[in-house]
């Protein structure tokens, strides 16, 4: 069995730590092993000259001790003396031979001892001879020996008192045998202390070895799983997803690993949008209110839904491996559902029902495709039997309904006639009478006032002011009359100039008035002259009429913009109406109880909401009171209107 991903990440990661650590281990021993070997070198290399330092200032401290000592017998030609000196110089450890020697270079006295010259001979070397030049001390090495040549000199008494004088020289050679033999010993001992530190430093290299090792293995162990862990819960969770079972993805981390859960997740959705099961997809064919067929390749029915049951009276299974032919009549418009070489088609014709009859349908088809071409066709066929019935039946209301709108225009014609002859009566007949009694009326007054008490006189005014009023309402009514027969004739109109003209009659007649006009510029619609020039007449009279007792009446004309619509209104600050009292103002012959005291027949505003109507538009009213009125309407712009539906 192949180890997990976990195994196989701890042991190939604890193997490179153990293989990193021995590697590090290994050179930190030679580089520390090299660093003890150049110290033990340089130690010995300083502690050899060092040993030759010290041995040389020795030398030289001896050689002009005994050269001191010496110098007053060799001034006296003291040989006994100068012998006894000698000998207790040759005494030293170091020293292997002594030669004192004159100015010429010739020995006058050695220290018997081993390789120095004989009595009187030349010195066999002249290098002592030097001390002659300048006094100073000559030093050499050679073969273990360090030579010394000191001067002898002794201070002159006499006349040249304090002066000194060179006697000789004395030539001392030192044995390095002595400071050889401690040095191996030092070296010994050096190296047993560097054998020493090696090994502690050996043990402590392998403890810290062993404890990186046993480290990097525990935190190999704690990463392997810190990293494995949700790589091996990515891995279950894609097998529950691939097996269709619910899954979900906790891994959430800021690295590659959440970006492949990420990755995952939306897969996850992805699939869970786009993968419908077989019962979501059953539950979906089965829901359509039309009937459903598919069929393969050789028209064969392969599937079917539950509406073909109530729509045709067949069982689910009942044409299941039937040829769809079999149900189709063998009209043009049938064959051409089958025919179509689109991959969509769409026909009227007829399908056999359970029952053996012929159903008026709507049939649809789909072809299905796949690599290798047609392997089936989807069918949605829907049962149109009861349309057609209530397509019969509207056929049958619209005949109906033509015939009841020519006759109701055909009554409709009468009844104006019959309004035009009463208008005719009204304008002829009633104001024959009226005029009678306002003339007779005027008669009296003016012939038998004198024999009139004042109550008479008063009778006959009231008798003519009714008869002036009743004129006034019959004029009203023929003008209410003539604005609901009269035909539209549309144009552009000005109604700022129109309220100006209308107001400077007003204006006119009533000079004395102090009246504020505020009338907007620029405002225009499109409607019928006359008819438009009555409304402005009927409302600017009325605020004209209503604002009397105000000082200063105010009068304005405007437009203003509300959700898009454009309106146009007449205000004032006259008297005003009781806003409860709105829905009688536009009703003919009402008049408020607000303007009772003022004249008037009850028809003007009733005449302006017949004109407003008749070019579309709707008119209504607000005011306070004592405080005012308004007074707004829409004229619609038909044109515009049907240019905008076209």
């Amino acid at each position: 069995m192949r180890p997990g991903l976990r195994t196989r990440y701890a042991v190939s990661t604890s193997c490179l730590i153990i293989v990193v650590v021995l590697v590090l281990s290994s050179g930190l021993m030679w580089h520390f092993r090299q660093a003890l070997e150049n110290l033990s070198q340089a130690g010995m290399q300083t502690l050899s000259e060092l040993g030759e330092s010290q041995l040389r200032n020795h030398g030289l401290e001896f050689a002009h001790l005994v050269a001191g000592n010496v110098a007053s017998p060799y001034s006296r030609q003291s040989i006994e003396r100068m012998h006894e000196v000698l000998q207790d110089a040759r005494q030293h450890y170091s020293v292997e031979y002594l030669v004192l020697f004159d100015e010429r270079g010739r020995a006058v006295l050695d220290g018997l001892r081993q390789n120095a010259p004989s009595f009187g001979e030349p010195l066999p070397e002249s290098f002592a001879l030097g001390v002659f030049e300048d006094g100073e001390p000559i030093v050499r090495h050679r073969n273990g020996i360090i030579d010394v040549a000191v001067p002898v000199v002794t201070t002159v008494a006499g006349q040249n008192a304090g002066e000194r004088e060179l006697l000789g020289g004395l030539w001392v050679g030192f044995s390095k045998k002595m400071m050889t033999v401690r040095l191996s010993e030092m070296r010994d001992e050096l190296t047993a202390l560097r054998l020493e530190t090696l090994r502690e430093e050996l043990i402590a290299i392998a403890l810290i070895t062993s404890a990186l090792l046993v480290g990097g293995i525990l935190v190999a162990v704690q990463l392997g799983r810190r990293l494995t862990d949700p790589i091996l819960k990515l891995a279950a969770t894609a097998q529950r997803i691939g097996q269709a079972q619910p899954a979900t993805i906790d891994v959430d981390r800021g690295d590659e690993v959440g970006d492949l859960a990420k990755a995952l997740a939306a897969m996850q959705e992805s699939l869970r949008a786009t993968t419908v099961s077989k019962d979501y997809l059953g539950a979906i064919i089965h829901s359509l209110h039309e009937t459903l067929l598919v069929t393969d390749a050789q028209w064969r029915i392969r599937l079917t839904n539950r509406a073909i049951r109530d729509s045709f009276g067949f069982e689910e299974d009942e044409l299941i491996g039937r040829s769809i032919d079999e149900l189709f009549n063998g009209s043009a418009e049938c064959r051409s559902v089958f025919d179509a070489t689109s991959t969509y088609a769409y026909r009227e014709c007829s399908f056999k029902a359970g029952d053996g009859k012929w159903v008026p349908v709507v049939a649809s088809a789909a072809l299905l495709k796949g690599e290798d071409g047609q392997t089936g066709t989807v069918f949605v066929i829907q049962n149109i039997a009861e349309r057609k019935e209530m397509e019969d039946e509207l056929r049958h209301y619209r005949d109906n309904l033509e015939r009841l709108v020519t006759e109701r225009t055909a009554e409709l014609s009468a009844v104006n006639e019959e309004l035009e002859s009463f208008s005719y009566s009204i304008s002829h007949d009633l104001r024959a009478p009226l005029r009678a009694l306002n003339g007779f009326s005027q008669m009296l007054m003016e012939d038998y006032r004198e024999r009139l008490d004042e109550d008479g006189q008063g009778y006959l005014e009231r008798i003519r002011g009714a008869s002036e009023r009743m004129s006034q309402m019959i004029d009203g009514m023929l003008t209410l009359s003539r604005v609901a027969r009269r035909e539209i004739r549309r144009e552009s109109v000005d109604l700022s100039a129109l309220a100006e003209e209308l107001l400077d009659e007003l204006r006119s007649a009533d000079p004395k008035r102090r009246v504020e006009l505020h009338i907007e510029s620029g405002l225009r619609v499109t409607g019928d002259p006359a008819l438009l020039r009555l409304l402005m007449q009927n409302l600017l009279h009325n605020a004209w009429k209503f604002t009397a007792n105000r000082e200063p009446a105010r009068i304005e004309v405007g437009r203003s913009i509300e959700d898009g619509q454009t309106f146009f209104f007449v205000r004032d600050n006259g008297s005003g109406f009781d806003m409860s009292e709105a829905n009688e103002l536009f009703k003919p012959f009402r008049r408020l109880e607000s303007a009772q005291h003022y004249e008037g027949t009850g028809i003007g505003l009733a005449t302006v909401s017949r004109v407003v109507m008749r070019h579309g538009g709707r008119i209504w009213a607000t005011g306070t009171r004592g405080e005012g009125a308004t007074f707004s309407f829409t004229i619609p712009d038909r044109r515009l209107a049907r240019r905008s539906s076209a």
